[in-house]
């Protein structure tokens, strides 16, 4: 019994060459495998590049993403820069004419507005940080600015009915001489984003396009200090301009109210 079952293991074994040979010459297999494998690699190679396809156009849209959001930013900084270069000059003005005998009060501070979650499309991290910066400090002026309304309404009342609270002229003096600091920082910082955004602008998109296309990641400028402070100064240049014949002069009106010592 053991050498039946035996030899006919060995035959069955010995016979599966065989029927795989006789299989694989049968036509009828040969088209079926042949359609298999054909439809197999033709949705393998589909799906390949149909995900190079898609990787591709999702690259380009987020670096498109990344260059409007730059000339946005640039875009929301020219009038920040004109409400700021107003807000300085009202406080500059009030510090000169404050002393013993008058204190000059601000009545009205410009508002400094950068739209909130643009970092969030850019692929450059230097401009990320200096606009995650720029926008932080603009909010806490903002916030200066409302507090220091505040007080000033505070005085404002109070001449109304004809009486000085002098510990509230000390917060609004003492918040003077801080919202110039502030100010100032603010004035530099913006400056140096606008900088750095006309320079990304101002470099190759197609070359910049390519390799972020072929290697994603992140998108490099060249902000080095010589080339931003060259851009500064252009930046500077430009908005001290002289106004061409035809064109209007931008008005600054700056309101105050001035308490006056009078001697008795």
């Amino acid at each position: 019994m053991n050498n039946i079952a035996s030899n006919s293991a060995v035959l069955f074994i010995t016979s599966i060459p065989s029927s795989i040979g006789n299989l694989l010459q049968d036509n009828t297999f040969q088209i079926v495998l042949s359609a298999f494998l054909g439809g197999f690699f033709a949705a393998l190679f589909s799906n390949y590049f149909e995900s190079r396809r898609r990787i591709n156009q999702l690259r380009r849209d987020k670096y498109f993403d990344h260059r409007n959001t730059v000339v946005q930013i640039e875009h929301e900084l020219i009038p920040v820069r004109v409400n700021m270069s107003r807000n300085i000059a009202s406080v500059e003005d009030a510090l000169q004419n404050t002393n013993d005998n008058n204190i000059r009060i601000i009545l009205r501070f410009y508002n400094i507005s950068i739209s909130t979650g643009l970092s969030l499309k850019l692929l450059n991290l230097d401009l990320i940080n200096e606009y995650a910066e720029a926008y932080s400090m603009v909010e806490s002026l903002n916030s200066d600015f409302q507090y220091t309304n505040g007080v000033v309404n505070q005085i404002i009342e109070d001449h109304k009915q004809g009486k000085i609270d002098f510990s509230k002229i000390g917060v609004y003096l003492e918040m003077l001489n801080y919202l110039k600091y502030q100010c100032d920082l603010v004035d530099k910082k913006t400056l140096n984003l606008l900088s750095m955004c006309k320079v990304a602008i101002r470099e190759s998109e197609e070359k910049k396009l390519s390799k972020y296309l072929k290697e994603g990641m992140l998108i490099n400028y060249d902000f080095d200090k010589k080339t931003l402070s060259s851009e500064s100064k252009k930046v500077e240049k430009e908005e001290k301009r002289d106004v061409k014949n035809g064109m209007p002069r931008p008005k600054f009106v700056a309101l105050y109210l001035d308490f006056r010592r009078q001697a008795i």
